[in-house]
């Protein structure tokens, strides 16, 4: 299953405080994944499920046979019911749609390294989510999902904005430069 699910996650909107979030499941494998008590981790900076907390028995995802639970701080997992359909398919997508408390407004705000586990099994982490590339994370290229909230004024730089500023400041120092040298050469002069 580490190898065959490839995750793709994205934040949908902010909204006072709230940030709708998804991530979908697909199974990338020739065969179909069968049945089992399988638990995916995730953590997410998020509070998940705040309005329900705490939800001992699983926070329902959607119409779905899926459970979010909380493990501790921001460990969260996910697992099927015991209605759960019994495979998934290949090219089967499984969609987990949910909000937190607390805004995502950066792709840097997201972890990587989900892994699953079973019962007698030995935990695995997902291949798709390996290391800080964070490459399952997708573009936070639309206002609701750079804004915190609808008042938000800030406005996101885009690379022209970084290469501008980027640019000033270099100018500066380079003057600053100039002028540390001016003095040498003055100081230089005066006791030459």
């Amino acid at each position: 299953m580490a190898e065959k699910i490839i995750v793709n996650f994205t934040v949908i909107r902010n909204i006072d405080s709230i940030s709708v979030k998804k991530f979908t499941l697909y199974n990338s494998g020739n065969e179909d994944i069968p049945f089992f008590k399988w638990k995916l981790y995730f953590y997410d900076v998020g509070f998940v499920g705040f309005n329900s907390f705490p939800y001992p028995r699983g926070l329902p995802v959607d119409n779905s046979e899926l459970l979010i639970f909380h493990e501790a701080g921001n460990l969260y997992s996910l697992q099927p019911t015991d209605q759960f359909v019994p495979f998934i398919h290949r090219g089967d997508t499984l969609e987990v749609v949910y909000d937190t408390y607390g805004p995502h407004v950066s792709k840097y705000y997201s972890f990587p390294n989900w892994f699953v586990s079973c019962e007698g099994c030995v935990p695995r982490v997902l291949k798709c989510t390996v290391g800080e590339g964070l490459e399952f994370v997708g573009n936070f290229s639309k206002r609701e999902q750079l804004k915190r909230s609808q008042d938000d004024l800030m406005k996101p730089f885009t690379a022209q904005d970084r290469f501008k500023r980027y640019n000033l400041r270099e100018r500066e120092r380079e003057r600053e430069r100039e002028r540390e040298r001016e003095t040498e050469r003055e100081t230089d002069r005066q006791t030459g």
